[in-house]
């Protein structure tokens, strides 16, 4: 049995508990969707279950919107080896170690144990609750001890329904005799300080994360039985699951975006070495966009008003946001750090990218699509290291990519090969059809955000600051 971590609080489960208290999640909506398969968890080599069912994953009228869209050969996979940095597709390795760089490697492994091996990605301490709504029983080696177990959970028996529905009965304040004036500032605790008072036990939050997993699962299923677009996927499925994995204090470094409407800056589109048509081509690379990107968080120094709340997000190093912070203020143009137009994300380096689709058909669209915007993301990196006497002869950290194609969750690695990209994958890591691989997801999230204050930030701290990476 492995340990991780005690479960952090998170915000989201907060506000999500209060809605809870009185009535629990919907899970007849699970038991009576149609689409809604009762299977373990698949396997990270196995096939997403919409190609072992041929087309069956794209409704006819999905499949006929994507066999009407162009097909420019600058449109495919194959042709971004004529960008000017190739881009390549190939597949894991039987020994990926050997195939991918140092600096994801640790993060292939805790990966892979999750996904392959199913070792210790959901919590023991609510292990019949888990196995009841699966409607199946999981194997201990699936849970990890979490702070809601009995002998990590010393709180009284009492706190857990007096925090949930936020009852307090140990104020030091009294509003026996406040009066009405509107200026006087509000005596006994800081909002804070209630907030951090009324927090959940450790047992209450997991609960509480296990039925906003069903709850996902069953808008899953309506999304997926309804052929919702992209957008209601991204906005009722994709972006809960992220606030649900990273919205707590231990990924507060993670700024999680959405990014649909935020395009490639002109400088950085990447430009072709072969191509047919090179108008056409630079035009269609240009349009690429992510869905989501998942940012190392830099507060880009605005100033605020005193009197509002502080954002979710803490920078992960004061001195690196620094750099980065004048970094930007120097450069000649309004432009960021990153290969997007987009103001949100001029100081928060990207770390992982994130495309989503509605249909297995436009699976070869979404890789290709990822691949462009990496492509991007290499020329916006090469351009700042070019700044930099420093960063001479070295490559640029490797970039994990995820791709969402409705249920299916899959990862890859962006590799910098040099004179190349090299996309290496993909994994599958879940999917929003089982409680278990649910969880799978969020366990992977969760890793991805530990590479970000790890690797990641080592490498955004040697590009800004490297002084500060070397001590």
């Amino acid at each position: 049995m492995q340990s991780q971590p005690e479960f952090s609080t998170s915000w989201f489960l907060e506000r999500w508990l209060k809605d809870t208290t009185s009535s629990g999640p919907n899970c007849d909506v699970i038991a009576k969707s149609p689409n809604l398969k009762s299977k373990a968890s698949g396997s990270a080599v196995s096939e997403p279950s919409a190609i072992r069912s041929g087309t069956a994953a794209a409704s006819g009228d999905t499949a006929q919107r994507s066999r009407s869209r162009s097909t420019s050969p600058a449109k495919t996979t194959t042709a971004l080896i004529g960008l000017d940095k190739p881009v390549r597709f190939p597949a894991l390795a039987g020994n990926p170690l050997v195939q991918l760089p140092v600096d994801v490697r640790g993060l292939y492994k805790r990966v892979r144990n999750i996904t392959v091996h199913h070792e210790a990605f959901m919590p023991l301490s609510i292990k019949k609750d888990i196995d009841s709504a699966a409607r199946r029983r999981h194997r201990k080696t699936w849970f990890y001890h979490d702070a809601g177990m009995p002998e990590a959970d010393t709180r009284p028996l009492h706190s857990d329904a007096a925090q949930a529905t936020g009852d307090d009965n140990h104020d030091d304040d009294s509003d026996s005799d406040c009066d009405d004036d509107d200026n006087e500032t509000p005596s006994g605790p800081s909002y804070l300080e209630r907030r951090q008072r009324r927090q959940p036990s450790p047992r209450m939050t997991a609960l509480a994360e296990l039925d906003m997993l069903v709850d996902l699962i069953a808008t899953a299923n309506s999304c997926r039985v309804l052929d919702r677009h992209e957008a209601t996927w991204n906005m009722e499925v994709h972006n809960p699951l992220f606030r649900l994995a990273l919205d707590r204090p231990d990924c507060a470094h993670v700024l999680v975006e959405a990014v649909t409407h935020a395009s490639i800056a002109p400088p950085f589109i990447p430009p072709w070495k072969l191509a047919l048509n090179k108008t056409e081509a630079r035009e269609t690379v240009g349009s690429e966009r992510l869905d989501f990107a998942l940012a190392l968080f830099v507060d880009p120094g605005i100033p605020r008003d005193p009197h509002r709340r502080p954002g979710r997000q803490q920078e992960a190093d004061p001195t690196v946001a620094e750099a980065i912070r004048e970094a930007v203020a120097n450069m000649p143009t309004s432009m960021g750090v990153n290969q997007l137009a987009y103001t949100p994300l001029w100081h928060s380096p990207i770390a992982v990218g994130v495309k989503t689709k509605t249909a297995w058909s436009s699976f070869e669209e979404g890789r290709r699509q990822l691949g462009v915007c990496t492509a991007a993301w290499h020329g916006r990196m090469h351009a700042l290291m070019a700044q930099k006497t420093h960063m001479t002869g070295k490559k640029i950290v490797t970039l994990p990519l995820l791709l969402v194609v409705e249920h299916e969750w899959r990862l890859s690695f962006a590799v910098d090969a040099g004179d190349a990209i090299d996309i290496i994958g993909d994994m599958h890591i879940g999917d929003t059809e089982t409680v278990d691989s649910m969880y799978m997801i969020i366990a992977v999230l969760r890793q991805l955000a530990g590479w970000m204050a790890g690797d990641f930030h080592k490498w955004i701290s040697m590009l800004f600051a490297p002084t500060s990476a070397s001590t």
